[in-house]
């Protein structure tokens, strides 16, 4: 086989796995390790015989330069949707740390990391909702066509780093934002529960009734605001796609 073709397949294969590994769904624990490698090795299959052929590498320095370039752009196109899915989790962790729910946090042995209930109900619940609406393809179908304008080892303008930072400066200001409306409603219930723990200060009202109303105020309020959040998130990782498309394929 011609040493073009090889050099070709196996650099688009590069970029297509570092999306996929960067990818908030396809790179979670407890997803078979075989469907992310499957996945990149179908999507390169259907690319890489559309991709014109480069010149096979003189010496083995260019090879990996090649390679880790087109790792680190498939890594960074990924990881600029997965920060959309942290702003969600850290805004969850956020309302379950306020409402009292941060008691219930165990060792997730699927994550391998401390997490609480509500944060992981809407980390599963979002990835659902992004295979559901299709952006996965999305995401496949922008790599596929950033091959037009980015030839594979041809490497990439500096400035395209900047999304990644953009996107992480978002994702703190989303997190915020979507657990805003929760904190404000939390801190409310507690200056009540404040304001009548002065109005009978033998009866300790904190911890006979506080905890309680807290939270389960929080988790109706947050069972009531579920689809706004979902809906908002929804649109923020939509629009990270756009940016996404826009980076790669100006």
């Amino acid at each position: 086989m011609n040493l073009a073709v090889l050099a070709t397949a196996g650099l688009v294969f590069c970029r297509v796995a570092g999306l996929v590994a960067g990818l908030p769904v396809f790179s979670a624990q407890g997803v078979p390790k075989a469907i992310p490698i499957f996945t990149a090795v179908g999507v390169v299959l259907l690319i890489a015989p559309t991709v014109s052929l480069i010149e096979a590498p003189s010496n083995l320095l260019v090879l990996v330069v090649g390679v880790a370039s087109e790792l680190l752009l498939g890594l960074l196109a990924g990881f600029s949707v997965r920060v959309v899915f942290a702003a969600l989790h850290m805004g969850t962790e956020l309302m379950a740390l306020q409402m009292g729910l941060a008691m219930a946090t165990m060792f997730n042995p699927l994550e391998k990391q401390q997490a609480g209930p509500l944060g992981t109900l809407a980390s599963w619940t979002a990835g659902l909702a992004f295979l559901g609406t299709g952006l996965h393809l999305r995401c496949l179908e922008i790599v596929g066509r950033s091959f037009e304008t980015l030839p594979p080892g041809g490497g990439f303008d500096i400035d395209q780093l900047q999304l990644l930072l953009v996107g992480a400066e978002a994702s703190i200001r989303l997190g915020v934002q979507l657990s805003g409306p929760i904190l404000v409603m939390v801190w409310f219930v507690n200056v009540l529960v404040a304001v009548l723990a002065r109005l009978a200060p033998k009866m300790n009202v904190f911890f006979s009734v506080g905890m309680t109303i807290t939270s389960s105020v929080g988790i109706v309020l947050v069972a009531i605001s579920l689809p706004w959040v979902m809906a908002v998130h929804g649109a923020a990782v939509a629009e990270t796609v756009s940016g996404l498309r826009r980076a790669l394929m100006p």
